[in-house]
């Protein structure tokens, strides 16, 4: 298992933290998007590309929890 860094969290972090303990669960920030596309998809080269992706971007891999009270970022 990889080594797990803790890491303060910025102050707009902190702040949507704080808006999700008044409304937990809110969908409020959240940013979606659609794509269409057309033709034969190939599942596994869509799959590969993405976890790429994810592989090659820390933000998309980071979680969050609590440590001493406070929010940390992972």
């Amino acid at each position: 298992m990889a080594d797990v860094y803790v890491f303060p969290v910025s102050f707009s972090q902190q702040r949507l933290w704080f808006l999700d303990r008044l409304m937990p669960g809110s969908s409020a920030y959240h940013i979606s998007a659609a794509l269409k596309m057309e033709g034969e998809v190939q599942v596994e080269a869509l799959k590969r590309a993405l976890a790429e992706i994810v592989n090659r971007h820390e933000s998309l891999r980071t979680t969050f929890g609590m440590q001493d009270g406070q929010p940390v970022q992972k």
